[in-house]
């Protein structure tokens, strides 16, 4: 199973990714192994996708990292701030 994923980081940028292990990738995101996260903790899991094939994590990875597909994360996903629950 591979997994696409988005992160909302504590600078207000968001992490789009993938991985076939999303437990030990979100650890080492918050254990700042990760160099482009690292300077941006604490991050939230704002929402993951799995597929069959790395192909299509590869297609939906690049569809969400195009300039519209982050505008349809910033409309689309909540993420929850403070305790609060609202929009990008």
């Amino acid at each position: 199973m591979l997994y696409v994923y988005v992160l909302k980081c504590k600078d207000g940028t968001v992490y789009i990714g993938q991985t076939n292990n999303l437990e030990r990738r979100l650890r080492d995101h918050g254990a700042g192994k990760v160099k482009w996260t690292r300077v941006r903790l604490p991050i939230v899991l704002m929402k993951s996708w799995s597929f069959d094939t790395r192909e299509k994590a590869v297609e939906y990875e690049r569809k969400f990292k195009s300039g519209y597909g982050r505008q349809w994360i910033k409309r689309n996903l909540p993420v929850c701030v403070q305790g609060r629950t609202g929009r990008l």
